[in-house]
């Protein structure tokens, strides 16, 4: 037993390693910038889409092989039947079928139904640094690779990453990698793979694996919020969550009412709707909130803050179950 988790803790080791030499590699790829990007709203991914054929009431039987489609450099073989309706394309390859007035109109728009297809692969292969599209499958993928993934320009395919990993029997050896992207203030789309670890520490024990292991997570999170200057995907919203609504140690609790004292107003803001849900899951703590949280209606700068602050007081003790919606600050969407 010893040695297999010495062997493991190597494993740990060297995937943190080779994540921090991937995210140094990887924003020399990407225009240079010390803020993150704001990523585009998640669409989960879905393909094939709805095959056209279908609508026609076609048949396999219909369908003539022989044929081939020229479509980003790449010659892939199609399947052509026409009728009354005009010329039908169905490409296996790429999962899709098109329909034109003529054959090269049916080429075009085969070429255009596969596009969210085409690229995704290319983002992956970009990513992977390959010298072109990555062809697999995301469950083909090595850890690392999945884990390279959380930082994809398109949520879809870093939330599928993290639910391979997270369904996958490797879950528990991404701990110290996931830990690294918390840390990580270079790379442009870090608050889309920071939201993904933090979703992986709402169970934060099952990752983690030790009391110790739990801490180096909470600092990493505290960090995290601490000096925020943005709260592009809800990371850091989510981040005081993971703190006060999930992880809820006494060790957290400290961190999280330390956070109302923070510098940035975003940090702030976080840790006050957070500070609401620690009192329900650790009832004990409900004074100690209860004075930090008051000191930040009466004194914050901002004026959004203290009324938000005053509000989840006054929820608090009145043992609410709801409480007023966090504010958004001059220049949020």
């Amino acid at each position: 037993m010893s040695a297999r988790i010495n062997t493991n803790q190597e494993e740990r080791t060297k995937l943190a390693q080779s994540l921090r030499e991937f995210i140094t590699a990887d924003c020399l790829r990407l225009p240079q910038s010390p803020n993150p990007v704001k990523p585009d709203h998640y669409i989960p991914w879905k393909w094939p889409v709805h095959p056209i054929s279908a609508d026609y009431r076609l048949h396999s039987a219909d369908w003539t092989s022989g044929e081939t489609a020229t479509i980003d450099g790449i010659e892939y073989p199609i399947l052509v039947t026409t009728n009354d309706f005009g010329v039908f394309g169905k490409c296996e390859a790429l999962r899709c079928e098109a329909l034109g007035n003529d054959h090269g109109a049916m080429i075009e728009n085969l070429r255009m139904a596969a596009k969210p297809l085409l690229k995704r692969r290319q983002i992956v292969g970009e990513i992977l640094a390959l010298e072109g599209p990555y062809m697999g499958t995301i469950r083909e993928l090595t850890t690392l690779d999945l884990l390279k993934l959380f930082y994809a320009s398109d949520r879809a395919i870093a939330y599928d990453a993290q639910v391979q990993i997270e369904t996958g029997p490797d879950h528990r050896l991404v701990f110290e990698a996931c830990v690294e992207m918390l840390l990580d203030r270079k790379h442009p789309n870090r608050r889309t793979a920071q939201w993904l670890v933090l979703d992986f520490f709402e169970d934060l024990p099952s990752v983690a694996s030790s009391p110790e292991n739990e801490k180096i997570a909470i600092d990493a999170i505290f960090g995290l919020i601490y000096d925020a200057e943005d709260d592009f995907a809800r990371t850091i919203f989510k981040a005081g969550v993971v703190l006060g609504g999930h992880i809820c140690s006494q060790y957290s609790a400290e961190r999280l009412i330390e956070l109302t004292k923070a510098p940035s107003k975003i940090a702030r803001r976080s840790a006050v709707h957070a500070c609401f849900h620690l009192v329900e899951w650790l009832p004990e703590s409900k004074q100690e909130v209860l004075t930090a949280v008051s000191l930040v209606a009466q004194i914050d700068s901002e004026p959004l803050l203290r009324t938000f602050a005053a509000s989840i007081v006054r929820d608090i003790a009145a043992d609410e179950l709801d409480h007023m919606l966090e504010p958004k600050f001059e220049g949020e969407d």
